[in-house]
């Protein structure tokens, strides 16, 4: 299931690195600016414009995100870990009958 666009425009992910990640470990991959676009879906990706970048993080480093921004990472070719804690955060509320999983009011 995909959550409407007002829906996934509004969450915020935070990315807490517990291993240095670097290209060899799969660092994750973005496209600068795509979450502006909407729900980018493959077959509309004009590859030969997209510009690709490596976000390498250090062990303890805290990465910002929004879902939309098209994403992505690569396995590992070094054999080391990449452990990440992916919290994911929304002031929005879901249409009954959906619910969040987890949902604490901050007031």
């Amino acid at each position: 299931m995909q959550p409407p666009l007002e829906i996934l425009e509004n969450i915020v992910t935070i990315r807490i690195h517990l291993d240095k990640t670097v290209t060899e470990n799969g660092a994750l991959k973005v496209i600068p600016t795509s979450h502006l676009k909407g729900i980018y879906r493959p077959e509309t990706i004009e590859w030969n414009v997209e510009t690709e970048h490596m976000c390498e993080v250090e062990k303890g480093g805290v990465m910002l995100m929004k879902p939309l921004t098209l994403h992505a990472s690569n396995r590992t070719t070094n054999h080391k870990q990449r452990r990440v804690l992916h919290l994911e955060f929304s002031t929005k509320q879901l249409k009954k009958p959906l619910q969040w999983l987890e949902y604490d009011l901050v007031k």
